[in-house]
């Protein structure tokens, strides 16, 4: 058995230096000098006990002490009578191994989705709060668990994407994520469990052939093993193929994007139509794909894809076609197709759209807004942000640079970044309210003219006009924010506040 910890001890050796060495070039900055933080999810069963053991143990020697800090985190479901007891019994292993751990309880909401993906939910909702910004985290999936999860994924359709099934080495969002024992079999983890006089928990709802990867595990997997004993090594080589095909279509995909992408004020993201119409259906579909998974966006199927293919793109020039799925949209204007999240129309007859009194910015509901610029982490107070009554958000900072990272770091956040001075006593007194194609807007040495005069000039998509939001003192509008910013004499006064002001007709954050 030390010679399979000697090779795992290699592997774990590979697969964290690359997250080293990856860190390093997204920061563009020398690696930093603090041991990395490693976090091991911990359920208690036998994969998970065999990798904390093995991390462990591998962190011990007197070369890594230096180099990892390690922690475990065990997540109580509360499904089962006995989550308690295996939570306590997590704990207790990890005080005989000296290692910190971190338990939290979760609740499971199973509505609108099976119980498994809800558990799987809330489960990575505690890693990535664990993990933070500098956790790298370790779970113990197996080569048995490979295959499970490539029958599921092939029983719903999937692609290579899907069928490519899980890597040793990939992301959740922006946290690492790392499985040093996927090739290893259950069998083996068994093995050298019994070597090392380790001790598990045994979940009973394993046993419950209900749930989709317990019949895999217990009826299909094993009779399967019976006429092909190579079975799992197999599913394991063709889930790397299937990454290796996805990872060609994403290679073309990101040339391709390169070519199309049109660059639109306060979107990143938008594609040309004309040129899009040029590639073939596969490819016109291998992009979409590929940009909405850039944009975290939910993938559509493939029918609502054909919609797209033969709704969206040869649709008249003047045209505003929509297609939607839940979690995402595809919008055409101006010769652009737009990959959106959801947006919440304002229907023309609700009473908020016609408002014409202005609601002060005290009234409008606060939220908070964190992230990290270059240089480290931003205050939230840098930037006040604020929901619209009709949807969207509005963004106020005196720092310009943190609205321009806020819409660097989250692309299509922030429509135009516009500046403002008032006097303090003016600022108290800002409100807003949504605009109208009858209001009119008189900018700096500019005649009047009305919004939809100044929205056809900078080609303001339709449903960004439909929630316009205008910014007024007293009765005199100052500001149509990511649209234009109107003359005046509000601010006559020398003692002024100069602060900018943005927005984005989504949720932000």
């Amino acid at each position: 058995m030390t010679t399979i910890k000697n090779i795992y001890f290699e592997k774990l050796d590979q697969v964290l230096q690359q997250v080293q060495r990856d860190r390093g070039a997204l920061l563009s900055a020398p690696l930093s000098l603090e041991p990395q933080r490693l976090v091991v999810g911990y359920s208690g069963g036998l994969d998970s006990a065999v990798l904390v053991k093995l991390l462990v143990d591998y962190c011990n020697q007197l070369s890594q002490k230096k180099c990892y800090s390690l922690e475990a985190v065990h997540i109580n479901h509360q499904l089962s009578v006995n989550a308690d007891s295996w939570q306590a019994q997590c704990e207790a292993v990890c005080a005989q191994y000296e290692l910190p751990i971190t338990s939290k309880k979760v609740d499971v909401n199973a509505k609108g989705k099976g119980i498994e993906s809800a558990a799987r939910d809330a489960r990575y909702r505690v890693f990535q709060d664990v993990c933070a910004d500098d956790g790298v985290l370790l779970l113990a999936h197996h080569l048995n668990d490979q295959a499970e999860t490539f029958f599921i994924r092939l029983m719903r359709g999937s692609g290579p994407l899907g069928l490519g099934s899980m890597q040793v080495q990939s992301q959740y969002g922006e946290m690492p994520v790392l499985r040093p024992l996927l090739s290893i079999s259950r069998e083996d983890l068994e093995l050298f469990a019994q070597s090392e006089a380790l001790s598990w928990v045994e979940d009973e709802s394993n046993a419950d052939s209900k749930y989709d990867r317990n019949h895999l595990r217990n009826d299909v997997l094993p009779l399967l093993g019976g006429r092909w004993p190579a079975m799992l090594t197999s599913i394991s080589r063709s889930a790397r193929l299937c990454s290796e095909a996805q990872s060609l279509a994403d290679d073309l995909a990101a040339l391709d994007t390169d070519r199309l992408q049109r660059e639109v004020d306060g979107f990143a993201g938008c594609l040309d139509v004309k040129l899009l119409a040029e590639l073939s259906s596969l490819r016109i579909c291998n992009v979409l794909r590929y940009c909405l998974r850039e944009q975290r966006l939910p993938l559509p199927s493939e029918a609502v894809l054909m919609r797209v293919l033969t709704e969206v793109i040869p649709a008249r020039e003047d045209a505003t076609p929509l297609v939607q799925w839940p979690g995402g949209e595809v919008r055409r204007y101006d010769g652009a197709l737009y990959l959106l999240s959801p947006v919440s129309p304002v229907a023309e007859g609700d009473s908020i759209f016609h408002q014409k009194q202005p609601v002060s910015l005290e009234s409008l509901e606060r939220i908070d807004v964190s992230y990290e610029m270059n240089d480290g982490e931003v205050d939230c107070a840098e930037i006040l942000a604020y929901e619209l009554p009709w949807g969207g958000e509005l963004f106020i900072s005196s720092n310009e640079e943190a609205l321009e990272q806020l819409r660097s770091r989250e692309g299509a956040i922030l429509y135009g970044i516009l500046p403002l001075s008032l006097t303090a006593d003016q600022w108290l007194r800002v409100s807003v309210r949504i605009g109208t194609s009858k209001d009119s807007l008189q900018p700096v040495a500019r005649s009047v003219n009305p919004l939809k005069h100044w929205w056809q000039q900078s080609r303001t998509p339709p449903w960004f006009r439909r929630k316009q939001p205008l910014l007024y003192c007293d009765d005199a509008l100052l500001l149509a924010p990511g649209l234009i910013a109107c003359g005046g004499d509000v601010c006559a006064e020398s003692c002024v506040e100069k602060r900018w002001v943005a927005w984005w007709p989504y949720a932000a954050v």
